[in-house]
């Protein structure tokens, strides 16, 4: 045990005291010399003296430590992983499970106790790493660190990066040792990629797929597409070693209905994996009728292109409503215009997606009461809204309306213009969401985006809000924040919101005609209006999120219910019945209503398991016949043969300042632990400058010294 006083001199009132403490000093010396030095007032002076000294002394915050070494030896859990993907066979002909089981314990000495702990397990299918950290840390209270054995793969539970950070704040470094190689064994690997989840009857569509050859040599294979098990297509591949192609099949949907899209490849010689050798993807087919509201405030280029774009569209009703600036002007007339924008909310309940242009609130323009039902109906109707701000600015005058929450980015000053036309940038987000898919791959969707006519002018946007989502940003301009956020989209309640911050999409047009002016918008009024016409009958509509939810994930409902007149029902006692069409599982759920008068009502439910669900509105006293089927998925389970991941692991070795330890060099391990096991020795502090003691004694030393100067009649 080490034991030492340790004193803080870096204090002004320390040195003040100190100062004060020599004129003291003076002062006694003089007080016992007029006193011809008798012993009595020698004593007194000598005690004022010490207690100014002592007080002195307690500004210089003196402290007792004491330290010694913990007599516990230190305690090191070690995580091995046990699950499916261990069973892949290449550490150098042996399985990841193997190799851990001989090296997963150390030669250590009797200072480190090594505890072992497995997770997952051979036939679970899944890897938590999160959940698997977040246990280890809380088995001990006093853990000099964890080790684990893993190849890194997960495919279940939030990121383990948020266990790492949990890590970190408990001060518990992780050894990480990533298992396996990182080089695929030989496989074809086969996809779809995103594609819109409604399809239109009698309208052609281009349906993507993912082709990957992992063997070492040229692989030919056929795939075949098949729509509910009848055989549509298929083509024939050659690719070379590591080669990666996008294609996709061109099918015209001739009937309505939930769908299943399916894509097969035979498995080939030498094939370690069989379960990726298919893929499947359901959707919808249905006659579409989509119900649009653009309003503006002046017939500007944007708004003109875009209502011909939408009237060409046999699945879209298109109405307008068009403010001119000049009030004696009026509002716009002709095919599809209004006489003013809907005068209740029943009538605007009608709208899937509305587009809202260079329009704000004021005169000849909004009203706070028609922005307000505009928020309810995207908050509770599940519909779609889309901003177009223009030159003119009004948009500024929805920041302080009931519309300003739902703006997906933040507004600072004026639109910005400029004498050289700049392009729109795809982000990592925007290259792989239906909503930008101008091409039929990836790399080709990328590449249109770049070649598409550029803008000159811009809203003032500086940043998106919380929650939203940056499909594309501005080439070259950025600020504090980044790239300026150009095509923003963020969900508002049950409905969706987007943001496309120039008025330049018109120009895309050019030597192309409708290409990608018409593709683009057409996905944008589909993709706002999935959710709210998957279920939709003349008394409601059921909405659910996610869009594609999982077995064992929380899925929420949003019922809309409607009245024999038309009107939104309230004040009802709605129940959700779901029944399982493969295993009969059935349940009900009761729904809460929304305040708000849209006859909106609310619940959350688990599903048990994957597969198609049957879901129907109940109402004590009647039927309102709104129905729908979800689809459930089953979530994928681990397979063996994947690459390892040891990129995970190295993350989290970082973020608990760890290390990553190859298993190559797995001999260091034990000078690791060693390392990881030198404890901190244990400091005992004593804080003597508050400690009561030495405030009992300085009290007495005043007593002590008040009382004889009483008895010498000094006082």
């Amino acid at each position: 045990m080490n034991s030492e006083m340790r004193w803080s001199y870096d204090n002004a009132w320390f040195w003040s005291a100190t100062a004060l403490l020599i004129a003291l000093l003076v002062i006694c010396l003089w007080n016992a010399s007029r006193h011809a030095w008798a012993w009595r007032h020698v004593a007194i002076e000598a005690l004022r003296f010490l207690l100014a000294v002592t007080i002195c002394l307690l500004l210089a915050k003196p402290e007792s430590w004491q330290s010694h070494l913990p007599d516990d030896p230190a305690r090191i859990l070690v995580l091995t992983d046990a699950s499916t993907s261990m069973d892949t066979a290449d550490m150098d002909g042996e399985t990841r499970r193997s190799w851990v089981e001989k090296n997963w314990q150390p030669e250590v000495s009797q200072e480190i106790i090594l505890e072992r702990m497995a997770f997952e397990s051979a036939d679970s299918g899944v890897t938590d790493l999160h959940a698997a950290l977040v246990r280890a840390s809380e088995r001990h209270t006093n853990l000099a660190g964890i080790v684990i054995l893993s190849d890194g793969d997960w495919n279940a539970g939030p990121p383990p990066q948020e266990a790492a950070l949990q890590l970190r704040a408990q001060g518990i470094p992780l050894i990480a040792v990533p298992v396996g190689s990182e080089t695929p064994l030989p496989d074809i690997a086969l996809a779809w990629q995103p594609m819109p989840k409604t399809l239109i009857v009698d309208e052609p569509t281009r349906l993507p797929f993912q082709l990957e050859n992992r063997f070492t040599r040229d692989a030919e294979t056929t795939v075949t597409f098949t729509i509910d098990d009848h055989e549509v297509d298929s083509k024939i591949f050659t690719l070379g070693p590591g080669e990666v192609l996008n294609e996709a099949f061109l099918w015209k949907p001739t009937e309505e209905g939930d769908i299943t899209l399916s894509l097969n490849t035979p498995i080939l010689p030498a094939e370690t994996r069989e379960d990726n050798n298919a893929s499947q993807e359901t959707v919808r087919v249905q006659h579409e009728r989509l119900q649009v509201l653009l309003v503006d405030s002046a017939p500007r280029w944007e708004f003109r292109y875009l209502r011909n774009a939408l009237m060409r569209d046999q699945g879209v009703d298109v109405s307008c409503v068009l403010f001119h600036p000049d009030a004696e002007v009026g509002l716009g007339q002709g095919p599809g215009y209004l006489n003013g924008f809907p005068e209740t909310t029943d009538a605007l309940t009608a709208y899937d997606v509305v587009f809202l242009g260079d329009v704000g609130i004021g005169q000849n323009q909004l009203t706070e009461t028609e922005a307000e039902w505009l928020r309810g109906l995207v908050e509770r109707q599940a519909s779609g809204l889309v901003f177009l701000p223009g030159r003119r600015g009004h948009q500024k005058r929805l920041l302080d309306s009931p519309l300003g929450e739902l703006l997906p980015v933040v507004i600072e000053g004026n639109g910005i213009s400029a004498a050289e036309p700049a392009s729109l940038e795809l982000t990592a987000a925007g290259r792989d969401n239906v909503l930008t898919l101008l091409g039929d791959i990836p790399a080709e969707n990328a590449a249109i985006w770049r070649s598409l006519p550029g803008f000159t002018w811009h809203a003032p946007v500086s940043r998106p809000k919380s929650g939203a989502t940056v499909l594309a940003v501005h080439e070259s301009s950025r600020n504090n924040y980044g790239r300026l956020p150009l095509l923003v989209t963020r969900p508002f309640g049950s409905g969706k919101v987007l943001y496309l911050a120039t008025d330049g999409a018109w120009r895309w047009r050019r030597g192309v005609e409708d290409l990608y002016h018409y593709r683009f918008w057409s996905q944008v009024a589909r993709w706002m209006a999935y959710q709210r016409n998957l279920a939709e009958s003349d008394r409601g509509r059921i909405i659910h999120y996610p869009e594609a939810p999982s077995a064992g994930q929380n899925v929420t409902f949003h019922a809309t219910l409607l009245s024999k007149e038309r009107g939104p029902m309230t004040e009802a006692k709605p129940t959700l019945a779901w029944q399982q069409t493969e295993t009969n599982q059935q349940g009900t759920l009761p729904l809460t209503e929304i305040e708000g008068g849209w006859g909106v009502y609310r619940g959350s439910w688990t599903p048990p398991s994957g597969g198609p669900y049957n879901v129907h509105i109940q109402l004590p006293d009647e039927d309102p016949e709104v129905a729908t089927t979800i689809h459930i998925a089953t979530p994928p389970k681990e397979a063996t043969s994947a690459p390892a991941r040891p990129d995970v692991l190295r993350r989290l070795a970082e973020a608990t300042k760890g290390q990553l330890i190859s298993p190559k060099k797995i001999g260091n391990l034990a000078n690791s632990l060693h390392t990881l096991a030198k404890q901190e020795p244990i400091i005992q502090r004593k804080e003597w400058w508050h400690h009561p003691t030495a405030l009992a004694g300085l009290l007495t030393g005043l007593a002590i010294f008040w009382i004889a100067r009483k008895r010498l009649s000094l006082l």
